[in-house]
């Protein structure tokens, strides 16, 4: 939080509701202020998963989350300033 008026790349948060290592507060926190900042910015929360969503959660969490960064590298590395 002390750093996010420095971002300025898009990015796309993923978090899951059961995660022990970090809290899913966080990530709302950072996603309200880069908002609030107009920047480019998405927010992901998979129910029931936790930290480990991309090494064994649900497989259908782990293909959503693997499409939606897929579809946002390719809306974002698109793109040329």
């Amino acid at each position: 939080m002390t750093y996010a008026d420095r971002i300025t790349t898009p990015l796309i948060i993923f978090h899951g509701e059961n995660d022990r290592r970090t809290g899913f507060v966080q990530g709302e926190m950072l996603f309200r202020s880069l908002k609030v900042l107009g920047r480019p910015v998405e927010y992901v929360r998979h129910p029931g998963a936790t930290h480990e969503i991309t090494r064994s959660g649900d497989p259908r969490q782990r293909i959503d989350q693997m499409l939606r960064t897929w579809e946002f590298f390719q809306r974002w590395v698109a793109q040329k300033p």
